[in-house]
């Protein structure tokens, strides 16, 4: 059986949606007709894309409540502060797309 399944997708999976992931990932093997494989490898996907989209949405979050600080500040330090933690979480957040977009793409595509 081919496995399609990629590790960094998964990597960073936590609490629920780990022991999900680990008890579809249990249920693939190669007694099963590929067709019930496939079906749990097509779970565990939208199983990492969730949380993905969870990470995803925090940092957006915080990107938004770091900006509205940063309009409301008057303190140079502080607006200083803020644009570097707004730098690096806008970089953050093109890392989070682009390793899920790429992850994506090799577990639907078997890469």
């Amino acid at each position: 059986m081919v496995n399609i399944l990629s590790n960094n997708l998964y990597s960073d999976l936590k609490g629920e949606r780990t022991k999900e992931f680990h008890s579809l990932k249990e249920q693939i093997n190669p007694i099963n007709k590929p067709e019930l494989n496939s079906t749990f490898q097509i779970q565990i996907v939208v199983v990492a894309i969730s949380s993905v989209a969870q990470d995803l949405e925090k940092v957006e979050t915080t990107i938004a409540l770091k900006k509205a600080k940063l309009k409301n500040s008057k303190d140079v330090q502080e607006i200083d502060r803020l644009l570097a933690e707004l730098e690096a979480l806008e970089w953050l957040q093109s890392q989070i797309a682009v390793f899920s977009h790429r992850d994506n793409n090799e577990a639907v595509l078997g890469y």
